[in-house]
């Protein structure tokens, strides 16, 4: 009888001290708030830009280097703006290579007549100037990331500048905003350069957790928003 008890306590003291041990690991393994790095106004911005205030929307992001080439009736003046866009995004990754290079490209960008890409009937219902196209891939590795740029050739200088600007933006990964200092708006014309919001969503759209197909809470989540 004796032995019996003793044999009771003990499996009550084992069972006991392995709950004791998995509640201490799993307080030890509940990891510390993040602290936001970002201002809420800029993560809006760039939430926003990532097109994941849709319902079910998920994150498109490039997440290999970017080799770039340039075809067609290019300017000098076109190659420095690619150039200084390119610095920009390089600037803001610690995990992605941004460089212009013949060798094994994988983003081109194509300086023609738009209209050589339309149709006689695409020809006659356009509604005012499209300055370029950024169409997505389905079968691109990079989640439906476009790997063909063209650029209005004829377009003024202004116009080519912002053009190219808004269309690199596409090519990382950003949508539209309704921002309308962005150089992901829609309608934006003539822009000098990216808006210092633009230049802060740059920086957290390449920021190594992110992860294309997060949605929305995720990437608050990791941002130190949790909600």
């Amino acid at each position: 009888m004796a032995q019996t008890r003793n044999l009771t306590e003990n499996v009550f003291l084992l069972v006991l001290a392995l709950l004791v041990s998995a509640c201490s690991a799993s307080q030890q393994d509940v990891s510390p708030p993040v602290e936001p790095k970002y201002s809420r106004e800029a993560v809006d911005h760039a939430i926003q830009l990532m097109g994941l205030n849709e319902i079910g929307a998920k994150l498109r992001k490039r997440e290999s280097n970017v080799r770039m080439v340039m075809f067609g009736a290019y300017t000098p003046a076109d190659q420095r703006v690619v150039e200084e866009t390119m610095e920009i995004f390089a600037n803001a990754s610690s995990s992605i290579q941004f460089e212009i290079s013949p060798l094994g490209p994988n983003v081109r960008i194509h300086f023609i007549p738009l209209e050589q890409l339309w149709t006689d009937s695409e020809k006659r219902t356009r509604r005012g100037r499209i300055l370029g196209i950024c169409p997505l891939r389905m079968d691109d590795p990079d989640f439906r990331l476009a790997s063909q740029i063209y650029i209005d050739k004829n377009l003024p200088n202004a116009l080519r500048a912002s053009s190219i600007r808004h269309y690199l933006f596409h090519m990382l990964g950003f949508g539209h905003t309704s921002a309308p200092n962005s150089m992901g708006n829609r309608a934006r014309r003539g822009a000098a350069t990216f808006s210092s919001l633009d230049r802060i969503a740059i920086q957290i759209f390449l920021e190594e957790d992110l992860k294309a197909g997060m949605g929305k809470e995720d990437v608050l989540r990791v941002l130190g928003f949790a909600q």
